[in-house]
């Protein structure tokens, strides 16, 4: 994180991305023009997308839409 933040020029962002979660501490050194992106925020980006990516990609990530009824609540 320090790396990341140190190497940004005056009008540079950076972005961090990890398949887990960041430290308190990542998240507390983590400026304004750095975005940091955990492993659940990701998986809710490419699911929220993933009817946009290109076919390439969604060759490498093979979703199938599935709907699950759920019961009503009987009165």
């Amino acid at each position: 994180m320090s790396e990341l933040i140190g190497n940004l020029a005056a009008g540079e962002y950076g972005l961090l991305v990890t398949l887990g979660s960041f430290t308190s501490q990542a998240k507390t050194k983590a400026k304004a023009n750095t975005r940091l992106i955990d492993g659940d925020e990701l998986l809710d980006l490419v699911l929220a997308h993933y009817k946009d990516f290109d076919s390439a990609y969604k060759s490498l990530i093979p979703l199938k839409r599935m709907y699950v009824p759920q019961p009503t609540a009987e009165e």
